[in-house]
């Protein structure tokens, strides 16, 4: 089998090359960047501005975060205690943009952006879920075991994991799937909140959809007991490992003729 060759990033400003073996130590390279500075920190010196000047000429969105031009970059809180680089615009204006989407010079796909509005949509039942599971189970402490790794931990070092065949990625799947086939319409882009400066999660607009797949969830997550709280390193580690993937010669179905 031939081996995959890991894809090189070049950033190119004026006459500045940046350029990196990897997308990985690209993303090593500008995350240092990210956490050099305090958050709200003007990035002041010369050469990581310059960096970043480059770094978002390969962003699938430039030209609207660019705006009418760049006046400075500096870092500021994203969601779920995160950060990420932001862009004070000449006319006063600011906004943010994802490193990752830099990186790559891809923007999310229709799902990526839908899987966020649904795991938007169920945040505030699970954050509930996770605050009386803690008063109901923890120890004098304050802390439950993981259910991986067995280990104790606090609220603050859990996750809310949805396990196995239920995993988050296949319950929006397989949401999808079922709500276009019952609606006999598509989801479409114009269902999610439309982009605009710092907004840093996707929404629903469209109630129906947004109901139905609450519903969706909860209901399964009910009925087979597949949530658990596990330590967030344990839970990064198996995000991948459960998802629905393609087969690389997959045998299709179909009716008779």
């Amino acid at each position: 089998m031939e081996a995959k060759l890991a894809k090189k990033v070049k950033l190119e400003i004026g006459e500045e090359l940046f350029e990196f073996k990897t997308q990985k130590a690209a993303k090593d390279f500008f995350t240092k960047i990210l956490y050099k500075y305090p958050k709200k920190a003007v990035i002041d010196d010369e050469r990581d501005h310059l960096a970043l000047m480059a770094l978002i000429q390969n962003h699938p969105e430039s030209q609207t975060k660019i705006g009418n031009g760049i006046a400075s970059f500096y870092i500021d809180d994203a969601m779920m205690g995160t950060r990420c680089f932001h862009i004070n615009r000449v006319d006063g204006s600011f906004t943010d943009f994802s490193l990752g989407s830099a990186i790559t010079g891809r923007g999310d796909t229709l799902f990526d952006e839908i899987k966020e509005a649904c795991r938007e949509a169920v945040r505030p039942a699970i954050r509930r879920a996770k605050e009386k599971y803690f008063k109901e189970y923890a120890n004098e402490d304050g802390k439950i075991r993981c259910e991986l790794s067995g280990e104790l931990i606090s609220r603050d070092e859990a996750n809310c994991d949805h396990k196995d065949l239920l995993a988050f990625h296949n319950l929006v799947t397989t949401w999808v799937a079922g709500y276009e086939l019952s609606k006999g319409i598509k989801i479409t882009r114009d269902m999610l909140s439309p982009p605009k400066d710092n907004q840093y999660i996707t929404t629903f607009i469209n109630q129906d959809a947004k109901e139905n797949w609450v519903k969706y969830h909860h209901r399964l997550v009910n009925e087979k007991g597949s949530m658990r709280i596990v330590k967030q390193r344990e839970n990064l580690k198996r995000a991948t490992s459960a998802k629905i993937t393609a087969s690389k010669n997959p045998l299709y179905l179909h009716e008779p003729e």
